[in-house]
């Protein structure tokens, strides 16, 4: 009986296949926004996690302002910048067992060489043992800046492979003068370009370009740490040494001012607010299975209607009520599977598109599929239900009447 009502449901679809098109359409955009969406936060997650795996191993990150990253409670000044300070990393990098500890800033300004303008250059201060903590940042050309250059306040730079292309093209960087406002900075040292892009702070690592973060506070009016990595021995644990590290912070701050972080409490937390973050807007893309759906329910009762005398023959000889209503009812769930294979196809193309012109590698996972495909059966069977009873419960002598 279904196997006949689902020959049935593909000659009828295929009899109208402009007004099956017309209905697929809601289905496709609203299965499709939800299947890009998915790919794009399990793209996210990944290469969150490779990026921060990327930083070193055995990290940890103080970020000013409190932050729970078991509940996910969050402390107004966690968005405060001037909460750490430079003495702080100073501190950890004394502690035993720490290989280095690296704090951050970001300059504000614009990058140029004479009329050349790099606008996106991210301009990153900090210490001379960057290269310890951060595993990406690598010399390719000339040198990084010594902690002797930090502490003179040495107008030196070194420029990601992104910028030096943009203010350089192919010509000699190294040696050269480029200006951050009205300052002089002379090039010495060009990076290597990365293997990945950076998703984590929405900037490609080639972009990066390292000043000394003593020149940087006098040039902007003060240092500003935004935070600070600290890269710890192999025989540490993280988990275990991230109580030595409150307490030295503990003798400069409250408790409120700082948090310290393991790269796995990184990763679950970044990838708790993406999960978060994909499933808010996915739900939001989701309300347009609902007018899908609707739009499905009014079609099939259309369809109902016009078919009502085919209905009346078919009861007439013979079929039952149930073969009617698995008929029409088989239709709208073919509808809306047709419709979502269609839109994970087109998804599919979106997100080899996002990779090509954009940092993003949206992920299409086999969940997602079969996510899609489980909704557009749910999509068909609640609202082509309504129709199907429809037209299973016609009574053929009145129906076979019908004009």
């Amino acid at each position: 009986m279904i196997l006949e009502a689902f020959k049935l449901a593909l000659s009828s679809i295929w009899q109208y296949k402009t007004r099956a098109t017309l209905t697929m359409v809601g289905i496709v955009i609203g299965i499709g926004s939800v299947v890009m969406f998915m790919a794009v936060g399990e793209g996210l997650q990944r290469d969150v996690t490779h990026e921060i795996s990327s930083l070193g191993t055995n990290i940890v990150g103080i970020v000013g302002g409190q932050f729970d990253p078991s509940s996910g409670t969050v402390s107004a000044n966690i968005i405060s910048g001037d909460l750490l300070k430079i003495e702080d990393a100073k501190a950890i990098n004394e502690l035993s067992g720490v290989k280095a500890a690296t704090p951050i800033m970001l300059l504000g300004g614009v990058l140029r060489h004479g009329s050349t303008v790099a606008s996106q250059a991210v301009l990153m201060a900090t210490t001379a043992n960057v290269d310890t903590t951060f595993n990406t940042i690598q010399i390719e050309t000339g040198r990084l800046f010594t902690e002797q250059e930090n502490r003179d306040h040495a107008r030196v730079i070194v420029l990601g492979p992104g910028v030096k292309q943009i203010l350089f093209g192919e010509n000699e960087a190294v040696g050269q003068t480029v200006q951050i406002g009205k300052e002089d900075f002379t090039v010495i040292g060009i990076t290597k370009v990365p293997d990945s892009s950076s998703v984590l702070g929405g900037s490609d690592y080639s972009t990066i370009t390292l000043v000394p973060i003593e020149t940087a506070g006098e040039i902007s009016g003060g240092i500003k740490v935004m935070r600070i990595l600290a890269s710890l021995d192999e025989s540490i644990d993280a988990k275990a040494f991230v109580p030595t590290i409150q307490s030295d912070l503990l003798k400069r701050h409250t408790p409120e001012e700082f948090t310290v972080l393991t790269q796995e409490e990184l990763l679950r937390t970044v990838g708790g607010v993406l999960d978060l973050l994909t499933q808010a807007i996915a739900a939001i893309a989701a309300i347009s299975l609902v007018v899908a759906g609707v739009g499905i329910m009014n079609i099939m009762l259309v369809s109902v209607a016009e078919r009502t005398k085919e209905i009346g023959l078919r009861k007439a000889v013979g079929a039952t009520t149930s073969a009617v209503l698995w008929q029409f009812l088989i239709e709208a769930i073919v509808l809306s599977v047709i419709g979502a294979l269609i839109a994970v196809g087109l998804a599919w193309i979106g997100t080899v598109l996002a990779a090509k012109f954009s940092p993003l590698t949206p992920v299409i996972t086999l969940q997602a599929v079969i996510l899609a495909v489980g909704v557009g059966v749910t999509v068909g069977l609640i609202f082509g239900s309504a129709p199907a009873y429809r037209a299973a419960t016609l009574d053929p002598l009145k129906a076979l009447r019908y004009e």
